[in-house]
């Protein structure tokens, strides 16, 4: 099967999770703080690279959030974007190693086989997965200091908000604390954090049929080009490679 070497597809997206199903095309390396699994469609495979530049194909990968991967060969695949912090992130994270791609590999064997025939349902199979790995008695365990500041943290940058020192005394610590102990439990710093609610927040601007510079306002960036930017640094690619060519899921 030819797949061209753009994105072309569906996505759904929620609160704390993104899926995308369609062609896929190579990216640069990037990292973004959602661990991703990504599986190959139609009978395909699909090429993942990581920082050491090592490549690996293979039917399907879990990446942990915040590593760095690139996409090394245009393909079909189903790509899903998990947030750590929820349930199924952190369950997600529970079955993958950080020591590079041949790891990532081998934690999507352990995944179940999810449904992705043709007509394929990305809420289903968000919630095949979620059935799968996810208890029912609970989820991850912050500090409750860290959970408040993740509650509290996507109201405050919608409205520009984001202070450093006025979050930590509001969760009762002391600004060194609170970002030592953030990026310990989190794994990233209070502000790149921030930036990845900015790109969510963009995103769902861009569900809403916003054009790129109303939806890098709408979120806080400075213009279209910072907006850009940051895309490119967190997914590999342009924003503007797949406003015109994704069909948005409700």
């Amino acid at each position: 099967m030819t797949v061209p070497g753009r994105w072309t597809g569906s996505v759904y997206f929620s609160d704390r999770v993104f899926a995308y199903v369609g062609a896929v095309a190579t990216t640069g390396l990037h990292a973004h703080h959602a661990t991703q699994v990504a599986i190959a469609l139609d009978g395909t495979m699909l090429e993942l690279g990581d920082r050491t530049e090592l490549s690996v194909e293979a039917r399907g990968f879990v990446v942990p959030a915040d590593a760095h991967h690139a996409i090394c060969q245009p393909t079909r695949a189903l790509l899903l974007y998990v947030e750590p912090e929820s349930d199924l992130g952190g369950a997600l994270e529970s079955v993958v190693e950080r020591s590079g791609v041949e790891a990532w590999k081998a934690a999507a064997s352990t995944l179940p086989a999810l449904d992705v025939g043709e007509d394929i349902d990305l809420r289903a199979v968000v919630e095949q997965l979620r059935g799968y790995l996810v208890s029912p008695i609970g989820g991850r365990d912050f500090h409750p200091a860290v959970q408040a500041a993740i509650d509290a943290l996507p109201a405050l940058v919608e409205h520009g908000e984001v202070r450093v020192g006025r979050i930590a005394k509001q969760v009762g610590l002391s600004e060194s604390r609170f970002m030592h102990l953030f990026r310990e439990q989190v794994g990233i710093p209070l502000r790149p954090y921030a930036r990845w609610l900015r790109l969510r927040l963009a995103a769902n601007a861009l569900r809403r049929a916003a054009s790129l510079t109303e939806a890098a306002h709408a979120a806080g960036f400075t213009d279209s080009a910072h907006f850009s930017n940051v895309f490119h640094e967190t997914f590999g690619l342009p924003p503007s490679a797949l406003v015109k060519t994704v069909t948005w899921v409700e």
